[in-house]
């Protein structure tokens, strides 16, 4: 039995992941809004709930210590309301990860899962910049410390909150007409049950330097809401939001060469991708990571 540091623990990721794991292992879920942290206290009994903000040292320090594993799931998600706080979400979504991978990298054999997403795949958002931001800098991280430090990256998950699916189902439960962003959209969408499945699976293999990513199928959006509400239901089309892609795809070109087929996921190995850049002389010593790292990984005090 581990155990299991969940930041983010009250949130759409937090929750069904402290869900599958209550019972097995010990947890302590960590999250900046008390009202939530209560609810779940109220169903998850022996649980630690901590409340902080994994931007502050002194909030997550302990927990960090506590857990044998952390999984970095605390992280703002919604791309209209992240458009208009770029700073905010560059902020918590990355400097929060360089915080918390600090606190990681002071003990010795600790497992780090970041949680991502395929929007930090060619970012135009400011969401999937800062998520960009923050695998390339657990990817160099692990390299410069003796934790093991991997990444999900998720695709959407259908039954998480703040989705399109949830916006249907209001509109729809209100008498109002469903709305489609873009007749041409195109997403791979996920069940709670598979991404559980693919954890299972991480928790087992990461070796640190993963990737993880679930080999679902990509699908027109307007195609997944016919699948639910039929052909013949009302929509409307309402138009791109702002920096949003058509189609968000599962890795880069740089990175396809070095992708693993599995049993339903995908698996980049970043360290495979490390020693083919070694083979061609342009390798970077650990040293000299741990040094990248350190300088330029420090979160600048912002002005309030």
């Amino acid at each position: 039995m581990a155990r299991i540091l969940i930041t983010g623990g009250a949130g759409s990721v937090g929750r069904f992941l402290t869900e599958h794991l209550y019972g097995r292992h010990e947890l302590q879920l960590f999250d900046k809004d008390d009202y939530l942290l209560w609810e779940l206290s109220r169903k998850y009994r022996s649980a630690q709930f901590t409340l902080g903000d994994v931007r502050e040292t002194v909030d997550i320090r302990n927990p960090v210590k506590w857990a044998d594993i952390v999984i970095h799931a605390a992280a703002y998600k919604n791309i209209e309301i992240t458009e208009l706080n770029p700073l905010a979400t560059c902020d918590n979504d990355f400097y929060g990860t360089v915080s918390v991978v600090h606190e990681v990298q002071k003990h010795s054999g600790k497992k780090l899962i970041l949680i991502s997403t395929d929007k930090a795949v060619y970012p135009l958002s400011a969401l999937g910049a800062a998520k960009m931001l923050a695998e390339r800098f657990v990817i160099e991280s692990n390299w410069a410390t003796d934790a093991m430090l991997s990444i999900a990256r998720f695709v959407n998950v259908e039954e998480t909150r703040g989705n399109v699916f949830e916006l249907w189902r209001q509109q729809i439960a209100n008498g109002q007409t469903p709305e489609i962003t873009d007749l041409r959209m195109e997403r791979h969408f996920n069940t709670i049950p598979k991404v559980l499945e693919l954890f299972d699976r991480i928790l087992d293999e990461m070796r640190g330097g993963e990737v993880f990513i679930p080999d679902v199928p990509k699908v027109r959006v307007i195609d997944r809401f016919q699948q639910l509400y039929g052909k013949d239901h009302p929509y409307k089309e309402v138009g791109i939001r702002r920096n949003e892609k058509l189609y968000d795809p599962l890795y880069t070109d740089e990175e396809a060469p070095f992708v693993e087929k599995r049993e339903g996921y995908l698996v980049i190995d970043y360290n495979r991708i490390r020693e083919s850049y070694a083979a061609r002389g342009n390798s970077t010593s650990k040293a000299e990571t741990a040094k990248v790292v350190k300088v330029k990984a420090t979160r600048p005090r912002l002005a309030r």
